[in-house]
Parts: C-alpha cells; structure tokens; sequence
C-alpha cells in the first residue's frame, strides 16, 4: 500500500510535531493521520511512533549538524551559506545568522511553519542581514505539500522576501514565473519588485553564481526571456547571450 507525501507528513507531524522532538509525541493526532492514510488496523499507534522515531530522528540530528557544518565551510571560503529553513530548523538557522556568515534563509515559506511564525522568523532573521528566500513549491498546481499561496502572499506583503527559487516539492514544483504571475495579480507584490527577485536580487546574493547577469544594463550579458504580458508563464523567446534559441515558443 503506498500513502501520499501529504499523509505521511502528517504521520510524522503527530509523532514528532512540527519541530521535530519526541516530546511531541500525539496519540490522538497519531490515530487520525493512521485513519486518513487508511492505515487503522494495519499498523498500531506504537509501531508508528516507533518507525517514524527511528527513520526520521538519526537523519534530523546529522542533518542539523550539516547545517552548522556548511555554514562553518561557507565562512572559510567566504561564501554564502543556503540553508533549509523550516520549523523544525529555525533555531538552528537563526544561530547560524547570529554568526555573521553571509546566509540565505532557503524557501522560508516552508509548509511546516504557521503564518505568524514564520513572518516572525524571516523578520528576525533579515535583521541580522539575512537574505530570506521564498519558493513555488508546488503552491499553484498539484498541491501535495502545500495549502495554496496564503503564507507566500504574506511574505510578498509585509516586504519580506528577497528571492524567489523552486523546491522539489516532491517533483511538482510551480514554474518562477507562475507565482510571479499569481502574486503580482493578487496584488500582494509589484511586477518589477517580483522580476528583481528572481534575477538581479539573486545575482547578488550569490556573488559570481552569474557575473554580468540578471539585470538589462550596458555591458551585462544579454540573457533575456520575452513572454506573454497578460500570462507571464508563457515564454515565447529566449535569449542567451544576445542570440535568440527559442523563438514563438520553440527551439530556434
């Protein structure tokens, strides 16, 4: 029998909670997300907590140990340092940028945190010069992960993101200029604050990831998408290097 990203999430959720902690442990919530996944009568409360406790706690400890680890690596080479930030590493990434290494706060609109706590979190951490990165995920189309744009939508509108990226999002990601598209519409961000931050904003979080790049200025190299004004998700041209290899939508 297989069970979907959603209900396996939740499974974990009930025995680990958000921040992921064996305190947490819910019997209650364990039973309900055992019934959703059609799980009741195949496998007890206990075994549950037993098998997400021993798949998801060793592999949380060393990947908080990794987090400080690159940031460590990222200092010595004087680089930024992209981090997952989630609930259940927040703690760690907020004492990561209280270090000073040049961090980047990756997809902080993460599905495990709660609308105010995640706001809180990203305000926190831009104080301290970090650069707070939002993702599609899959927010607009398959939704297997996430409830839809509302936590994104609030980040656009309290001015606190900087970049825009994609997430795996279990293989269904939303397209950049999808959710450029859908928040611009929304109302929650400007169209030219929103291209800004999948091009120029992300140049200069990266130093030297894309020299010349990311804005239309003399000199910069000529990497250009044209698409349609009312659908910004349909790119009719493509430009790299000011030579066009994608023109009305197909290969030049």
């Amino acid at each position: 029998m297989t069970i979907t990203a959603r209900q396996a999430d939740a499974l974990k959720v009930a025995v680990l909670g958000r921040h992921i902690s064996a305190s947490s442990f819910d019997k209650d919530a364990v039973e309900e997300a055992l019934e959703g996944a059609g799980l009741t009568g195949k496998l007890s409360v206990e075994e549950v907590r037993e098998m997400v406790s021993d798949i998801v706690l060793p592999a949380f400890d060393i990947a908080l140990h990794g987090l400080a680890e690159a940031a460590d690596y990222a200092r010595r080479a004087e680089v930024p340092v992209l981090v997952h930030n989630a609930a259940a590493s927040m703690t760690q990434v907020a004492a990561i940028a209280k270090t000073g290494v040049p961090l980047i706060a990756g997809h902080s609109n993460h599905s495990s945190f709660e609308l105010r706590e995640a706001l809180q979190h990203a305000e926190r951490l831009k104080e301290l010069d970090a650069t707070i990165d939002v993702s599609t995920l899959d927010t607009f189309g398959a939704r297997r992960l996430t409830n839809g744009p509302e936590l994104l939508y609030a980040m656009f509108e309290a001015g606190l993101v900087d970049t825009i990226s994609t997430d795996y999002a279990g293989g269904h990601h939303d397209p950049i200029l999808l959710a450029i598209d859908r928040a611009g519409k929304a109302g929650v961000v400007r169209l030219p604050a929103a291209i800004a931050m999948a091009t120029a904003h992300v140049a200069d979080a990266i130093p030297g990831v894309a020299p010349r790049r990311g804005r239309v200025v003399p000199g910069a190299v000529a990497d250009l998408v044209l698409t349609d004004p009312m659908e910004l998700p349909r790119v009719r041209t493509v430009i790299i290097g000011g030579e066009i290899v994608v023109r009305d939508g197909a290969r030049a």
